[in-house]
């Protein structure tokens, strides 16, 4: 009969691959010794040795057989008593290193170890790891049969692997990390019995037949095997069958063994045990021991052991036949302790007079640990002969308090750890007590939020001194350095910042105000403050806008409230009155509230008298009043006529008054007829005064847009505009764009008629709001044509280009813009008239002083006290640092109108020297006051050389530089440089010398400072102001390595931005710096060379004898670079802190 038992294999095909699943046989039969007849087998016992699980084949027959199933990877099962499975190597054979695959059931400490065939340990590891799959490499140096043991404290597994090559390098386990293989994917799938077995597993298959000894059989099938069992009867004695057990509880000088005695042989077993020996198959000549006698398993206790030694064990087994012996057994003993391995833990939560540290015993050298702490010492390498603490005994890390220490020192602390053998010392680490405390540190923060009788200021604790701050606020007084004896808030403890109220205050006064902080020690001030409350209120200070946009029955004016007065601004506007100085009694607008600018409409106007308008502000003070400015309304229904009797409107944009449509006379002022030149070939060859209509169709074209004149006609003596006009210069129609708002602001819409009647879709911005009615006239071309009716309107100016060309003006239906276009004077366009002026008086403009100047800002203004009878159209102020600067110059554009006004200067450079001019435009054109002076404030980091010089610097990486380049004339001990101008002079010196750019110190100084010879660089009396000096070659590369070197455009962030100083492109310029390089040029052989082109600085380093390195900017390039040239050389010099 066939018994069939399932058992699970694993065929490990490849680490990360997974095998087939097949069944297997394994057959089992035997035969008698002596007469080789087959026998029926009464049971077969399937021991799995490396699982240590067993199952048992019962049936009375001649064959027996167990068919197993080779199962996948994740679906073994661990034993209920193993903590991890150890899979078996691959490859195996293996050539040098072989990968292992083992899995923990729980999180746990693991050993591995592997042994040579002659019991010696070649390599270990030992580690925690979580639960889970973990891969290890394991190489050897040898070739041939290992063993590899990995045990932890309850389980311990041991397979064989084959090394058939040798790897260079040393014996070694190395932990490869986690695998994929997740244990919660694992399925268990036992039979009934409980039996485990997967590839690798070492199975005994032990055989029984009634009358005759058991025999035993050993194998690891990978296939379908058959087995037989050569039995020897009852009646035959032989010697016992024993096995040796795994070696456990390894101390130093002991260790447990034991073996199971399987069978007697037929004959009594007498005696049994284990022998041990250093030497492989040791045997009972050898140290054993005696455990008893029969059958069945036994334990031993192997004593007598040499520390880390290696032994050999083998269980024996004796009956009156002889003596048998187990399977060999290899372990090592423990070694004799050493002294514990401990490090010091990095000291923290640090005192004037306490700290903490601690330490970690890795191991205890083999023997338990009994103390442990911390020992320190002012003195290097401290041990327990010194002050120290006792913080238990054991492994693992602890922690420390010392105590008793002195403020502001410095201790050497290091861990101890003691066991039977000594004593042993961690790292050593090294810290200092904080100071004894100190009265804290704390600013003042800017006041703000003024008023009549509050303030709002602050501080910020910058550091406690060591103790803790419990009070801390503002104090301040009618005098100086105020504290806390005089007036002052309280605003919490502990360091930060904070926000004080200051109230009780006196109106216009000025105050002084500290912020304080107290601690243990005493009560520390910060810096002071001051301020004035503000005034009590008055009424506010308010200024009329000139009239404009007169016309019969309105016109519009405004103002401007300076200072609401220290009240509210509730109601502004203007009032008017056919009588002087009206007031709010009067007829008057209402603008809305606060101060500024606004705009007033003025309304219900009679035509042709005479009105007195003033703005007005109020607050609860009271009302105030600008000044008093005169206009008269229009007349009734201005036109004009020309010498044909065509009669057309005007209308007022603006200071200016135009016809109100084009013009359409046939002859001069004087009578003379026009020509008119129908035929091309006629219109081409003129070059005196002509006129068509478009098409030379009057009839359909002549009333609606006029006719067309060639550029001959528009300044031709005899005049062609009615009297009292004429043909507009191209600065009149630019005063006309300028007060329509220019481009930006819809100039052209504003002058085209509405509507698609006359102009093509789309008539972009169309408004009209100026009444010009602009309309799609078109024009006639050079060749005689006729072209854009419908699409452009194009009117002559009066000013020419050159011989051949005159300015127009022109707008298109795309478009919301008024073009300025030069056209060939043959060229046929529409013309529109503008009424004369009268002679303007001069304007009259006053430049306010500059005040609340700064490093970068100031501010200024003007008062145009007489707008000259022209309306003022623009204003503000121009700077430069040249005197009389123009509007080509920065400039501001601060409104229109007379009056006074502010303007806000910015864009300026630290510590220089500006001029500025208020100026105001009107239709005569630009006029400036006077020229003012004024000097920007140097930065807050400053330094000055021998001369009294100021220079500000600045912070770029870990450097600190002057922030422009040097100007000195004197060296520090005050010895003069010598100031050379002549050419020869200079090129043949043998001593330091400076000079300005072309020797002209007035207009080049300021700006790009001194130059200097390579021999004034280096001489020992010392060039830069105390405590900066110039810098080597290597400092001007770290400058330039910091920036990102010229990949990243490292000069470019050097070099100032624009074009003020540097000529085009200035190519990379952003002076992110600050560092703002200026192209000061050079002064060579014979002139000056390179100003606005390059930059140059010395470094003190020489290049060989006669040359030195310097630094170089340029104006093409976001480069910095390093170059040498002839000492000689005259270049800049910038400084760089020690």
């Amino acid at each position: 009969m066939k018994k069939t038992l399932l058992i699970i294999i694993v065929n490990l095909l490849s680490l990360y691959g997974w095998s087939q699943r097949e069944v297997i046989s394994l057959t089992f039969n035997a035969k008698d010794s002596l007469t080789q007849s087959s026998l029926n087998l009464d049971s077969i016992n399937v021991y799995n040795v490396t699982e240590d699980c067993d199952t048992t084949l019962f049936d009375a027959v001649s064959e027996l057989t167990m068919d197993a199933i080779w199962v996948n990877l994740e679906e073994i099962t661990i034993g209920a008593s193993a903590s991890f499975v150890v899979m078996q190597n691959t490859p195996n054979p293996f050539q040098g290193k072989t990968l292992v695959r083992i899995y923990l059931k729980n999180k746990g400490e693991l050993n591995l170890e592997v042994y040579d065939n002659q019991g010696k340990r070649l390599s270990e590891y030992q580690n925690d790891f979580e639960k889970g799959w973990h891969l290890f490499s394991v190489a050897t140096k040898t070739t041939q049969q290992l063993y590899l043991r990995v045990f932890d404290n309850s389980t311990l597994k041991t397979i064989k692997i084959m090394s058939i090559a040798p790897v260079s390098g040393d014996d070694r386990i190395s932990y490869k990390g986690v695998t994929g293989q997740e244990d919660e994917s694992l399925k268990s799938v036992t039979n009934e019995t409980g039996f485990i077995f997967y590839l690798g597993n070492m199975l005994r298959y032990t055989a029984f037949v009634e009358g005759y000894h058991d025999n035993v059989l050993y194998d690891n099938p990978v296939s379908s095997e058959t087995y037989t069992f050569v039995m020897l009867p009852i009646t035959t004695i032989i010697l016992p069958t024993v096995f040796t057990s795994p070696i456990s509880e390894i101390t130093r000088i002991s260790a447990i063994g034991g073996g199971e005695v399987v069978s007697d042989g037929g004959a009594t077993v007498t005696e049994r045990g284990v022998c041990w020996s250093v030497n492989q198959n040791p045997d009972t000549d050898d140290e054993h021991t005696s455990d008893g006698s029969g059958t069945g398993s036994y334990t031993s206790n192997i004593t007598g052991l040499v520390a880390n030694t290696t032994y050999f064990v083998r269980s024996y087994a004796t009956n009156n036949v002889g003596t048998s012996y187990g399977d060999q057994q290899i372990f090592t003993t423990l070694q004799n302790p050493v002294v514990p391995e401990v490090t010091t833990t990095v000291v923290t939560n640090i005192t004037q007079t306490t700290a903490i540290s601690g330490g970690n015993v890795i191991s205890d050298g083999g023997a338990t640990v009994t103390e442990r702490g911390v020992c320190w010492s002012v003195n290097q390498n401290p041990t327990i002969g010194d002050n120290h603490t006792s913080d238990g005994g054991g492994t693992g890390s602890y922690t420390s308090n010392i105590t008793g220490l002195e403020a502001n020192t410095t201790y050497f602390v290091r861990s101890y750890a003691t066991n039977n053998v000594g004593t042993s010392y961690g790292d050593q680490q090294i810290f200092t007590t904080l100071q004894n405390p100190v009265v804290p540190e704390v600013t003042t923060t800017v006041v703000t939020n003024i008023t009549q009788t509050t303030a709002t200021s602050g501080g910020n604790v910058i550091t406690d001194g060591g103790a803790t701050v419990t009070e801390r606020g503002v104090c301040w007084s009618v005098n100086q350095n105020p504290t806390i004896g005089d007036n002052h808030t309280s605003d919490g403890s502990g360091t930060g910042s904070y926000t004080s109220n200051i109230i009780g205050l006196e109106a216009n006064t000025t105050y002084f105000v500290r912020s304080y902080a107290t601690n243990n020690v005493g009560t520390s001030y910060g810096d002071q403050q001051i301020f004035t409350t503000l005034q009590n209120p008055v009424i506010p200070e308010v200024t009329t806008t000139v009239v404009t946009n007169i016309s019969q029955t309105t016109a519009t004016s405004g103002g401007n409230v300076i200072t609401d007065g220290g009240a509210t601004v509730t109601e502004r506007g203007v009032c008017w009155s056919t009588s002087e100085n009206p007031t709010t009694a009067d007829s008057h607008t209402s603008n809305g509230s606060g101060t500024g600018t606004y705009i007033s409409n003025i309304t219900g106007l009679v035509a042709e008298t005479n009105y007195y308008v003033r703005a007005y502000a109020t607050n609860s003070i009271g009302t105030s009043y600008g000044q008093n400015i005169a206009f008269v309304s229009q007349t009734t229904e201005a036109s004009l006529t020309d010498f044909d009797g065509n009669i057309y409107s005007t209308i007022v944009i603006g200071n200016q008054e135009w016809l109100g449509e084009n013009l359409k006379v046939t002859h001069y002022n004087n009578g003379a007829h026009i020509i008119n030149a129908i035929d091309n070939n006629h219109w081409v060859g003129l070059n005196t005064g002509g006129y068509c209509w478009y098409n030379n169709d009057s009839a359909t074209y002549g009333e609606t847009y006029g006719a067309t004149y060639n550029w001959y006609a528009t300044v031709d003596e005899r005049k062609l505009c009615p009297i009292g006009s004429h043909v507009p210069t191209d600065a009149e129609w630019t005063i006309l764009e300028t007060y329509l708002g220019g481009n930006s602001n819809n100039a052209g819409g504003k002058l085209k008629e509405e509507g698609l009647t006359h102009w093509y879709s789309p008539n972009t911005g169309a408004t009209n709001e100026s009444d010009f009615t602009g309309l799609p006239g078109g024009g006639r071309v050079s060749n005689g044509s006729y072209e854009n009716l419908g699409y452009i309107a194009e009117w002559w100016s009066s000013t020419e280009i050159n011989e051949f060309n005159g300015w127009s003006r022109v707008l298109s239906f795309g478009t919301a813009s008024i073009s300025r276009i030069n056209y060939y004077k043959q060229v046929g366009l529409s013309v529109r008239c503008i009424i004369d002026a009268e002679d303007p008086v001069t304007l009259n403009i006053i430049t306010i002083v500059a005040s609340e100047i700064e490093q970068t800002t100031a501010t200024s203004g003007g008062n145009i006290t007489y707008d000259g009878g022209s309306s003022v159209t623009a204003r503000g102020v121009c700077w430069s640092t040249s005197q009389n600067p123009t509007i080509d110059d920065s400039h501001t554009i601060d409104g229109e109108g007379s009056g006074i006004y502010s303007s806000s200067i910015v864009g300026l450079n630290a510590g220089t020297t500006y001029f500025v001019r208020a100026y105001a435009i009107n239709s005569v054109g630009i006029y400036y006051g006077d020229n003012i002076s004024f000097t920007t404030q140097i930065d807050d980091a400053t330094l000055s050389d021998i001369d009294g010089n100021m220079y500000s610097t600045i912070v770029i990486g870990t450097q600190e530089w002057m922030g422009e380049n040097l100007k000195v004339t004197h060296y520090n001990n005050g010895d003069e440089i010598p100031y050379i101008t002549d050419y020869s002079q200079w090129w043949s010196l043998t001593t330091g010398a400076f000079c300005w750019y072309y020797n002209n110190e007035d207009i080049y100084r300021d700006t790009y400072g001194a130059m200097y010879n390579w021999l004034a660089v280096v001489d020992s009396r010392n060039l830069c102001p105390t405590g900066y000096h110039i810098p080597t070659d290597a400092e001007w590369m770290i400058l330039g390595n910091f920036l990102g070197g010229n990949s990243n455009n490292a000069g470019g962030k050097l070099k100032e931005t624009g074009l003020s100083h540097w000529n085009s492109p200035n190519t990379g310029a952003t002076n992110e710096t600050d560092f703002t390089g200026l192209p000061g040029g050079y002064r060579g052989t014979s002139s000056f060379y390179n100003l606005g082109v390059a930059g140059s600085w010395w470094s003190v380093n020489e290049f060989d004898n006669s040359n030195a390195w310097y630094s170089l900017l340029t104006k093409s390039s976001g480069n910095f670079d390093m170059h040498n040239v002839n000492k000689r050389i005259g270049i800049s010099v910038r400084c760089l802190k020690d």
